[in-house]
């Protein structure tokens, strides 16, 4: 497997996936927001093609775990802690996170994924392995030693309030050398990503509006909202974007050194878990 990837003769590695040299920090996220971003969804909630040989393949199915990123806030209190600064507790920014490792982090780029880079289809199979198994391992690495991470499905997942381990992090952070004050909300959309503000309307429920918050005519009941005056603030809530999309870089230079150990990794697992199953 190292051989045919090139791990072991990098002068016949292809020289979007050889090592990289320069330790300048990597941009956060990955894409400019402005621009169009890859669809990771549509590759990994889908089934995928693992080819054993160069014609030969079967089919798998990963779980689906990019999913739950639409987070609705139902108070200005709650509001402001997203929107005042990073934190890890939101599931979407945990998934920005692990998305940007097992990608930007490790050199991987789309261009993997589809025709940009001239691979076998062995070895195209192998990298969209390596980043959904890298993101489900680093997901797994931020519980800690109590492993209290979780995902879209289990009792105790919480896309507002989702645990995981601060200690772990940062050692995360500084393997793919990031600064664990980071920011990998997405910040596209209204309100700065926040989202769009929503009224309630009698006979038609919740109604979404153009209005900016905070400073907008629609206020929270705990900035003093109220049905009354007709100014109530129902929920804030983003569009259906895939946010994570924006850190997985479109195109890189080559793999990182962090990237390296977690392709060995990734290896290990895929030789002995796909291929052996």
């Amino acid at each position: 497997m190292k051989t045919a990837l090139g791990l072991d003769d990098v002068n016949g590695f292809p020289y979007q996936l050889s090592l990289l040299k320069t330790k300048k920090p990597l941009p956060i996220p990955a894409v400019n927001l402005t621009e169009a971003a890859p669809s990771l969804k549509k590759i990994f909630n889908s089934q995928i093609k693992i080819y054993v040989t160069p014609d030969s393949f079967f089919v798998v199915k990963f779980r689906e775990i990019f999913e739950q990123t639409r987070l609705e806030h139902n108070s200005a209190t709650e509001s402001k802690v997203w929107s005042g600064w990073p934190n890890m507790k939101y599931w979407p920014q945990q998934l920005n996170f692990t998305v940007f490792c097992s990608t930007q982090g490790c050199g991987i780029s789309r261009e993997v994924f589809d025709s940009g880079v001239a691979l076998p289809e062995q070895i195209r199979a192998f990298y969209k392995f390596h980043v959904y198994f890298t993101v489900r391992r680093i997901l797994f690495q931020m519980g800690g030693i109590q492993s209290v991470s979780a995902l879209p499905g289990d009792p105790t997942f919480n896309p507002s309030g989702n645990n995981y381990d601060m200690a772990s992090y940062k050692r995360i952070c500084a393997e793919f050398g990031i600064a664990p004050t980071s920011d990998f909300r997405f910040t596209g959309g209204k309100n700065h990503g926040l989202g769009n503000v929503y009224i309630g309307v009698m006979g038609h429920g919740p109604m979404k509006t153009g209005t900016a918050w905070p400073g907008g005519y629609y206020k929270f009941s705990d900035e003093g909202g109220r049905a009354t005056d007709g100014n109530l603030l129902y929920f804030i809530k983003p569009d259906d974007v895939p946010q994570y999309d924006w850190f997985a870089p479109n195109k890189t230079t080559s793999l990182t050194k962090a990237g390296l150990a977690r392709i060995n990794e990734s290896i290990e697992a895929f030789v002995y878990s796909i291929l052996g199953a």
